[in-house]
């Protein structure tokens, strides 16, 4: 809109965009990002489990669930989810939309 305000960037941003597979690895920075397709309404929902070893111990693991229902096209269950993700969750966070609805 003329005479709005305009944000100008002095340095051109370079970001690091990656396309993942379903169980597919990468690293970012100190993490190891796993993506883990859910089955959704809508296509490419997924969570991530990320991994990061500090000072020799065993890798800590976060979960981000992503948004999660279940009754998506692929038929994927809570149990394939489970599987998928595997065992030793440090930390989870789990996205809740609707939380207050019955």
């Amino acid at each position: 809109m003329p005479g709005s305000p305009k944000i100008e960037h002095k340095e051109i941003l370079v970001r690091d965009c990656r396309v993942l597979e379903d169980g597919e690895e990468t690293d970012i920075g100190n993490f190891r990002a796993t993506m883990i397709e859910v089955d959704y309404s809508v296509p490419g929902a997924s969570s991530y489990v990320l991994a990061c070893q500090v000072n020799n111990n065993k890798p800590f693991r976060i979960l981000y669930t992503g948004d999660l229902r279940f009754h998506g096209i692929k038929g994927t269950t809570i149990d394939d989810y489970v599987k998928a993700i595997g065992a030793g969750i440090d930390i989870l966070i789990c996205e809740g939309t609707r939380i207050d609805s019955d």
